[in-house]
């Protein structure tokens, strides 16, 4: 029975070995195969709510402080002489990984330093568990998140994204585990029209909210020189002229904005 027992347990022994074993391999692989960029599912652009007009940032969330603002940076907004702050852009990336080796391959995480035109501007981190068959093929999507600003970086002149990651493959031996980082590298396009398309449509959007904000302070100004013309008028103080230049003066300006939109 001892002999039996033993020649169990040797087997078993064997057996994890060559299980551990495979384990690795398939791990160790990853570093034949080969990663390159597939498509963009998805960019995404987050915008603070604030423009940028002559130096000067305005809250445009802000209707009491902004709307002061928005009379006085009037002539450049009706030609759309400002810039819209981006928080964060996120580029839903597809990456396709071959695996060339006669053997499965595993990945565990990947670890991604992302540049822009060669100018470092985030780390990300992909943590899905992927299986890919000998000879085949597998596609997985990688979450960019970049600042909207960045310094010596124009996203409008912005011409490739370079991708240096860090593959963990990770195996666990009882309450341990093996490391195995292997670097890789591949560079795509920037998608700089999709998100100068994004930013032109915000811009867009911003223009509308500023023209219902005017409109709703013209009509505002409307009623309160009206009120102030007649309240004068009853004193017997001849004013009148001056509230309706100021009118005339916020009309024609409010107009120009309309025009400017083809309104």
């Amino acid at each position: 029975m001892k002999k039996i027992h033993s020649i169990v347990l040797f087997i078993i022994f064997f057996a994890g070995c060559g299980l551990i074993n495979k384990n690795i391999n398939a791990r160790k692989n990853i570093k034949h195969c080969k990663f390159e960029f597939e498509k963009f599912q998805s960019v995404k652009l987050d915008f603070k709510p604030e423009i940028l007009i002559d130096s000067k940032i305005i809250n445009i969330s802000s209707e009491k402080n902004a709307i002061a603002d928005i009379i006085k940076y009037l002539p450049y907004i009706r030609l759309k002489k400002f810039k819209v702050l981006i928080d964060t852009i996120t580029l839903y990336t597809e990456i396709k990984i071959f695996n060339p080796n006669k053997d499965e391959v595993v990945l565990d995480i990947i670890t991604a330093d992302i540049y822009i035109d060669d100018v470092y501007v985030s780390t990300v981190e992909h943590k899905d568990f992927i299986r890919i068959e000998a000879d085949k093929s597998v596609n997985t999507l990688l979450k960019i998140t970049i600042p909207g600003e960045m310094k010596n970086v124009s996203l409008s002149s912005a011409k490739k994204i370079t991708l240096k990651a860090q593959i963990s493959a990770r195996i666990l031996i009882g309450k341990s585990s093996i490391a195995f980082p292997f670097p890789i590298k591949t560079e795509f396009d920037y998608p700089r029209e999709k998100i100068i398309k994004i930013i032109d449509e915000n811009m867009d959007k911003v223009l509308k909210s500023i023209i219902e904000k005017a409109e709703k302070h013209l009509d505002s100004m409307n009623s309160i020189i009206d009120k102030a013309a007649g309240k004068l008028n009853s004193n017997g103080i001849d004013t009148i002229p001056e509230a309706d230049k100021l009118k005339k003066n916020i009309q024609r300006g409010y107009n120009k904005l309309l025009d400017r939109l083809g309104k």
